[in-house]
């Protein structure tokens, strides 16, 4: 399984943190398919996690998956909070600045 290029290959090659935003319905992001890759990040010293949105589908950040079958639905309260939620995540990140040591 690969999630948009982290592979269980690469994945304790992760030298920042990762937070992955997901909807409980997405075929993508079964507990199936993240299970594996939780394992390869244990004990890698990864920062991670997961957001989980319940009854939300996949691309439910994109407004003009409207139409595209039943799999993927737009959900404009879940695509505000994970983008408020992704910009904290970002602050966090780059807090310190370079010259922290």
């Amino acid at each position: 399984p690969s999630f948009n290029g982290l592979t269980l290959e690469n994945a304790g090659n992760v030298r920042g943190q990762i937070h992955l935003f997901m909807g409980a319905e997405d075929y993508a992001s079964t507990p199936e398919a993240r299970t594996p890759l939780e394992l390869a990040l244990k004990g890698k010293g990864v920062r991670w996690r997961y957001t989980i949105y319940g009854g939300v589908k996949h691309s439910f950040t994109n407004p003009n998956c409207q139409g595209m079958g039943d799999a993927v639905k737009y959900d404009a309260e879940v695509d505000r909070d994970s983008f408020e939620a992704m910009a904290a995540v970002f602050k966090d990140a780059f807090a310190k600045s370079m010259f922290d040591v």
